[in-house]
């Protein structure tokens, strides 16, 4: 079944990429497509980036974010209890980038640079 029309947006988006990257990311995903497998763990990390995104958003919005321990109210600032879930979220594109065979840039807007086509034969 093939992706979703906006999926190249959300790989650009995850990825750090910038929209001179969308061919790369087209053709990463149209090989992507090819295999079923591929296509469905493509379809999980994103979904998966999606609820780790919203939760480190919830978690940094909420008055309590700094709060490590109620009971004797000690505080910690800086995020300290979404750095696990930034973690996970990281790895978690460095998997989608690495199964389209494209770059995770770390520092938004720097475009994927390189990509290169597998080599197979397709019957």
């Amino acid at each position: 079944m093939p992706f979703p029309t906006d999926t190249y947006l959300k790989v650009i988006k995850c990825l750090n990429l910038t929209i001179d990257d969308e061919i790369v990311v087209k053709a990463a995903l149209a090989i992507a497509e090819a295999t079923p497998e591929v296509e469905t763990e493509v379809t999980n990390i994103l979904d998966q980036i999606a609820v780790l995104e919203g939760s480190i958003l919830a978690e940094l919005s909420s008055p309590n974010s700094a709060m490590i321990r109620a009971d004797v109210v000690e505080w910690e600032g800086g995020g300290a209890r979404a750095k696990g879930m930034k973690q996970a979220l990281g790895t978690l594109k460095q998997q989608l980038a690495n199964l389209l065979g494209l770059e995770y840039n770390l520092a938004p807007g720097y475009g994927c640079g390189t990509f290169s086509l597998p080599t197979r034969t397709i019957l």
